[in-house]
């Protein structure tokens, strides 16, 4: 009995997308090229624009498959909060 993958796709980045990565203005790693990120800034940029339109954190926990704690901590920027000031080759 074959089980269909039920996975959203934005899960984790491929293994072999890793040319340069992002670091901060104090030379450590930040976004999704960290190496303990487990979503895409695309991701993480479409859930802060959504909670800015009134979805709440229940909500999009639910439509994209993740926590809601996390939502949470994205939203309030405790979580994924650095910008990238340079971009390095590995």
């Amino acid at each position: 009995m074959e089980i269909a993958s039920t996975s959203p796709a934005h899960e984790r980045k491929p293994a072999g997308n890793r040319r340069k990565t992002g670091h901060t203005d104090r030379g450590h790693r930040c976004g999704e090229t960290h190496h303990l990120a487990r979503y895409s800034d695309a991701l993480v940029e479409a859930v802060r624009a959504a909670h800015e339109r009134g979805v709440g954190y229940r909500r999009l926990a639910a439509t994209y498959a993740v926590r809601r704690e996390w939502v949470a901590r994205v939203v309030r920027h405790t979580a994924r909060a650095c910008a990238v000031a340079q971009w390095r080759r590995r």
